[in-house]
């Protein structure tokens, strides 16, 4: 079995060590095999450095990949820093690569990056991403997550491919209808997987009614031979504010799932 969790770890402010304790807490608990996390804030000297701070501290591998280079505002201190994107994995990982989607001037850097992993005798491709936030980004943001299916490196045929991450919008939207059909096909492990409505990602504002909160977090998968594999424990995570600290991890929930392989 592989238990995957995809999760937008931006909180660049003053809480940011209090944040990752908790996000540290909460990960050990739900135990995860592969962890996709988006937005990983780090210094450009790596003095803050989330996905090896969480990574050391859960004992796993990781894959970490710099982007979007800028100042950032943390504890009023201006810091040189990215917002990479990362997978943490318990196994061994057996390959990785980056993939440059496309972007635009209001909205730059954006890319994907995934590992290969092996469980038995079968290979699984996960690949993380974070499309544009774009507002009026609905065709950019088709056009990235095409530029990735299409990528050769990681169409593996005989291994399961999950696709991860924020894609700004949600399973229904038009941006997105086009894989859930022929010849993508598509299917969110959540649904898969039995989950249950309402559920939403962000924002976490209860202020917000829960009708105007979107599941913008997915995690997708693909048939192998035309057969999917089965989904369970499909589970929206770290939804609920931590107790001794009463504020959330994040700015969005996570998402998990089990996969039977």
């Amino acid at each position: 079995m592989l238990q995957i969790l995809t999760l937008n770890t931006w909180k660049c402010d003053g809480e940011y060590e209090k944040r990752m304790e908790i996000i540290l807490f909460e990960l050990k608990k739900i135990n995860c095999t592969i962890i996709a996390l988006q937005e990983c804030f780090a210094t450009t000297d790596y003095s803050y450095h989330t996905a090896k701070w969480l990574a050391d501290g859960l004992n796993m591998d990781y894959f970490f990949y710099p982007s979007r280079q800028k100042e950032r505002m943390m504890k009023n201190i201006n810091y040189d820093s990215f917002s990479g994107l990362a997978i943490l994995s318990k196994l061994p990982i057996v390959s990785k690569y980056v993939i440059y989607l496309p972007s635009c001037p209001e909205d730059t850097e954006r890319l994907s990056i995934a590992i290969t992993v092996q469980l038995k005798k079968t290979y699984v491709t996960v690949a993380n991403l974070h499309l544009t936030h774009l507002q009026n980004g609905g065709q950019l943001r088709n056009n990235q997550f095409k530029t990735l299916l299409a990528n050769s490196s990681i169409q593996d045929k005989n291994g399961i491919k999950i696709y991860c991450g924020d894609f700004n919008c949600e399973i229904e939207s038009d941006e997105l209808a086009e894989f859930v059909s022929p010849p993508f096909n598509l299917k969110d492990t959540y649904i898969l997987g039995g989950g249950t409505k309402p559920c939403f990602t962000c924002p976490i504002r209860e202020d917000v009614p829960d009708e105007m909160r979107k599941k913008i977090d997915h995690i997708l998968v693909a048939p192998l031979n035309n057969v999917y594999p089965k989904i369970r424990n499909t589970k929206i995570e770290l939804n609920k504010k931590n107790e001794a600290h009463q504020i959330y991890a994040s700015d969005h929930f996570g998402v998990s799932c089990t996969i039977e392989v």
